[in-house]
């Protein structure tokens, strides 16, 4: 009993059994003792590297998982997703529809800034060739969208054609500033030699977007020089 209270002594008793019951020398259980140090440290560090992993995992997984959650259950994010989806399908659909129909929300809903000015005016297109006025003397600037059934066609654009401008063009009534629509059914050529713009625009320009239905057709013919066209024009779907 006195010799099991010695630490040295029973470390020694037990270390001199070991060596005898498995009949062992003290080299190799020495290296015996290395190789299993050095196996449970690796076996220790790799189970501890793994918890530090799933810990991590687990944690971000929670945060995903609170974060959807938080969607899925927010009835301000439904509303934002219905509604972008909403809005993207009416874009495409509103896309898809021909020019004349598009042109009806400019009839329904009119933008502020032409509030009270006339739908029917005349736009100038462009010179005619002074020798063939079936032919542009240069580029117009509208383009034919849609011609017209009839049979004659004196100018390159007639009444009843469907025209868009290929640039903002400025609507012109002569005289609008003091008599309004008065002189609507008159072209420019007949009334006066140049356009004033202060007396003569009505404020509203034809927009590029919109198709416009030729109504009247005016050319103004001087002696060896190029005609000049104009149109009287008003948006497609208002007729």
């Amino acid at each position: 009993m006195t010799a099991l209270k010695d630490p040295g002594t029973w470390r020694r008793t037990v270390y001199k059994k070991v060596l005898d019951d498995f009949n062992l020398s003290p080299e190799i259980f020495s290296r015996k003792i290395a190789k299993f140090h050095l196996q449970y440290t690796h076996h220790v560090i790799a189970k501890l590297r793994g918890q530090a992993m799933a810990d991590v995992k687990q944690d971000k997984d929670t945060r995903v998982d609170i974060w959807l959650r938080w969607l899925k259950n927010n009835p301000i994010t439904s509303v934002i997703i219905v509604a972008a989806i909403s809005i993207g399908a009416a874009g495409s659909f509103y896309k898809s529809l021909p020019d004349e129909w598009k042109c009806v929300k400019c009839l329904i809903w009119h933008s502020p800034q032409y509030v009270g000015l006339p739908n029917n005016g005349w736009v100038y297109v462009g010179y005619l060739q002074k020798n063939d006025v079936k032919h542009w003397a240069q580029p117009s600037k509208v383009d034919i969208v849609t011609m017209s059934d009839a049979p004659d066609r004196n100018y390159p654009i007639r009444a009843g054609d469907i025209v868009r401008p290929k640039m903002p063009l400025p609507q012109v009534i002569i005289g609008f500033a003091d008599s309004k629509e008065e002189n609507i059914l008159r072209s420019p050529p007949e009334l006066v030699g140049v356009i004033d713009p202060k007396k003569d625009y009505t404020g509203r320009m034809l927009d590029t977007k919109t198709s416009y239905l030729v109504n009247d057709v005016s050319v103004a013919a001087f002696p060896d020089h190029d005609a000049v066209m104009w149109l009287r024009l008003t948006p497609w779907a208002a007729n």
